[in-house]
């Protein structure tokens, strides 16, 4: 085994392999609530109504999003550079940094076909989606096991366990209804049927120790870790190492075999004119996993052993040997040191769902300010974030929005975006953070989206009053915009 510096410092680079990986796929943000005369700010709250006839969305094109978030640090406070201008992890720097809990968090969603429209006073809409979410909680306990080793535990006991995972590719096919109760109240439904590709999730993860001395280390695990591969197949012996067949990673791809259920809830209420209030929640279901599947869980022996660390920076070698055998042999390391087995049974992982709560004051029928809370319910751990907006609508054409947003552990984030309708044509883009995208090595929280609509037939009402008329049967929540 490798000293614990050599264990650390390739470990947090394997956690930034994966956040260069996570953030090059994109999720749905924020500020996107905001920006009404977009169809997809109806995803955050399928109670809102978009103010058109008709849409339909650029096949591919419609819906890129991309956030990345990582909590404890940036990239600026770990890696620095020696006096030969060369890089290194500064693990000390790093143990500093970190919270009692530290997430990384990523979310993936192309939107391949979607399109919606108006039937009296419902609005029906359609989607298909490609989704990617990758979300990992890391305790300072944990960390600070792998960098200092067991000496700082002698004669106690601690539970350096409690790592979480929930990674997740699927695919989502989904039907939205939203519907006009009365000029106060609109409700609406998304259901959602989803095919699942590949997924790691966490159910146990304790590790609970105790070190007589330096030497040696009593380990009592409960650990359930369980993972669903396409084109995995079973090895010999137990391996916790993984063995892919290509043709059947490709078929899997493909597959319905791991089939789910979710679906979306909100509300809006108008109680004046100038103020809408907004309630939802986001993808409450399953997947259940049944190819490819392996679980790990706790071997009821308990072992007394010496522990020196894992040779995880193996992975990131530069020598010839293959990186999925370098991964396994890490694997096996694992399974030694904290006694684990390997089983082969299906089994059930929920996504993450999310909770919104907005409000929008429109001081003209122009200007609107807005305020979002949002949060993320992650392993029976609660992630809000609080987003403050201004949106300023330059008759049908044009639409601007500015805002901020804290996240967690995360102040410094500025929104700006922007809608463009040239006849049919819809373009829009915004992110939740410029700074982020400018200085990347500096940033903790990062997000963009993307889209290009085809839109038909907006309201009459819309263009033309600062007022809907008494009669009319129009949604609650469609801001009216002057020419």
């Amino acid at each position: 085994m490798k000293t614990r510096k050599y264990i650390i410092e390739n470990l947090v680079a394997f956690i930034l392999v994966i956040s260069g990986f996570s953030a090059a796929f994109p999720q749905q943000g924020r500020n996107i609530n905001f920006l009404r005369v977009v169809p997809q700010s109806g995803y955050t709250n399928p109670a809102i109504v978009p103010p058109y006839n008709f849409y339909i969305g650029l096949p591919a094109l419609s819906s890129l999003k991309i956030e990345f978030k990582n909590t404890p640090f940036d990239y600026n406070d770990i890696i620095l550079r020696n006096s030969n201008d060369s890089l290194y992890l500064d693990t000390q720097a790093l143990l500093n940094s970190l919270k009692n809990k530290n997430y990384l968090i990523s979310e993936f969603t192309n939107e391949f076909l979607s399109f919606g429209f108006r039937a009296k006073q419902a609005f029906i809409s359609f989607s298909f989606s490609e989704k990617f979410t990758g979300n990992v909680m890391y305790p300072k306990e944990f960390m600070s096991l792998l960098i200092n080793g067991n000496a700082q535990y002698l004669g106690t006991s601690v539970n350096a366990g409690g790592l979480a995972i929930s990674v997740t590719h699927y695919h989502e096919l989904a039907l939205g209804l939203s519907y006009t109760i009365n000029k106060q109240f609109t409700a609406g439904f998304r259901a959602k049927y989803l095919v699942g590709v590949l997924n790691v999730d966490t159910k146990h993860t304790d590790i609970n120790l105790y070190s007589p001395n330096e030497f040696s280390m009593t380990v009592s695990t409960d650990l359930e870790i369980n993972a669903s591969i396409p084109g995995s197949v079973t090895t010999a012996g137990d391996s916790l190492g993984i063995k892919i067949n290509s043709s059947d990673f490709l078929k899997g791809l493909y597959s319905f075999n791991n089939s789910g259920f979710a679906f979306d809830l909100g509300m809006q209420y108008m109680p004046t004119e100038k103020i809408t209030l907004g309630l939802s929640v986001t993808d409450l279901g399953f997947i259940n996993w049944k190819t490819g599947v392996r679980n790990i869980v706790t071997n009821k022996e308990t072992s007394s052993y010496t522990f020196t660390g894992i040779n995880i920076g193996a992975m990131f070698s530069s020598d010839s040997v293959k990186f999925s055998d370098q991964l396994n042999d890490v694997l096996d390391s694992l399974k030694k040191n904290l006694g684990l087995k390997v089983t082969y049974e299906p089994y059930r992982a929920w996504l993450i769902p999310k909770i919104y709560l907005s409000g929008i004051y429109s001081l003209t029928p122009k200007d609107h300010f807005g305020f979002l809370w949002r949060c993320d319910v992650f392993k029976k751990n609660l992630l809000p974030s609080v987003s403050l907006n201004y949106t300023r609508e330059f008759g049908k054409a044009f639409s601007l929005m500015a805002g901020y947003t804290i996240a967690t552990n995360s102040y410094t984030n500025f929104a700006l975006g922007f809608a463009v309708n040239a006849g049919p044509l819809q373009l829009y883009l915004l992110t939740d953070n410029i700074l982020g995208i400018v200085q990347l090595n500096n940033t903790r929280y990062t997000n963009t989206h993307f889209g290009i609509n085809l839109v038909f037939g907006r309201s009459q009402w819309y263009n033309k009053q600062s007022v809907p008329p008494k009669d009319a049967d129009v949604p609650v929540n469609e801001q009216p915009v002057q020419e």
